[in-house]
């Protein structure tokens, strides 16, 4: 669990961008990666296609 209280990462919910900014960028990855799981979507390179989630999710964040 993260200290910030977000727990979750779905890409069709609006992310909270003051709680995503206390992630650090470990955490961002591992909670795209855990949705993908277990959303049992399966990826060529799963870890890549987090970051750019996480890319695009910090863009929206800062605006």
């Amino acid at each position: 669990m993260c200290p910030n209280n977000m727990q979750n990462y779905d890409p069709m919910l609006e992310v909270d961008a003051k709680l995503w900014g206390l992630l650090d960028e470990d955490e961002r990855v591992s909670m795209v990666m855990k949705y993908h799981q277990e959303a049992d979507i399966e990826l060529p390179d799963e870890y890549t296609h987090a970051l750019l989630h996480v890319i695009v999710e910090n863009q929206i964040a800062l605006g």
